[in-house]
């Protein structure tokens, strides 16, 4: 099973909010934030710093320079991504690679029965950009995770033109444990076909964009 529905943008209370299925799973992910004073749209994807993001963008601080609107979004490796999605949904008392198996066959919400919106932390980052994209309209920057780590969050920011206060952004540790390693080597190995696929897209983006500070004219 690798196909997903088309995502759908509704409007609730005039919140954008993607709306999808992946075989029996539903999703849903609210886009944002955006802040309209300061002319800055944040297109959120779960698990690429996206509560970090959220941050810097709300924060009072913040000033975007730039005589136009910047519209922005962040990429990550999909292996880590996969992974830190794995560590935060709490791991089940399953192996991992039973997990992987689980989640190809459908079987999520039998693994985390009490939380059905678990699936948007695992779905391909392109549901979320292109949706995005359909949404706001242009892009103005994309970046990845790994960049904002390595540049720093004013690096960031600064040469997008926004002006913010002064942030750290600490890596989240859990991609970069012996057992997330480990995790790598299984999905590269034991499931590289039916990833690749699945992927395929965020694959690309990725390896397009993970490094730098892209302007997207």
């Amino acid at each position: 099973m690798t196909n997903y529905t088309h995502p759908i943008i509704e409007y609730d209370n005039k919140t954008p909010t993607i709306k999808f299925q992946y075989g029996n799973y539903f999703g849903e992910h609210n886009f944002g934030p955006s802040r309209h004073d300061q002319r800055i749209n944040l297109i959120n994807v779960p698990k690429n710093a996206s509560m970090f993001l959220d941050s810097v963008v709300m924060d009072e601080d913040t000033v975007n320079k730039n005589n136009s609107v910047v519209t922005f979004s962040a990429i990550r490796n999909p292996l880590h991504r996969f992974i830190s999605a794995y560590f935060f949904c709490g791991k089940p008392d399953i192996s991992f690679s039973f997990f992987v198996e689980e989640f190809i066959n459908g079987n999520l919400r039998l693994l985390y029965p009490s939380d059905e919106n678990l699936i948007s932390h695992f779905m391909p980052q392109s549901i979320f950009i292109n949706s995005g994209l359909k949404y706001f309209g242009d892009l103005s920057y994309i970046f990845s995770v790994e960049t904002l780590k390595k540049l720093g969050t004013e690096s960031v920011f600064g040469t997008m033109g926004i002006s913010i206060k002064e942030k750290s952004f600490f890596k989240n540790q859990t991609t970069y444990t012996k057992d997330a390693e480990n995790y790598m080597k299984i999905l590269e190995n034991d499931f590289n076909p039916w990833f690749s696929e699945f992927f395929k897209e965020d694959i690309i983006l990725y390896s397009k964009f993970c490094s730098g500070i892209h302007f997207i004219e």
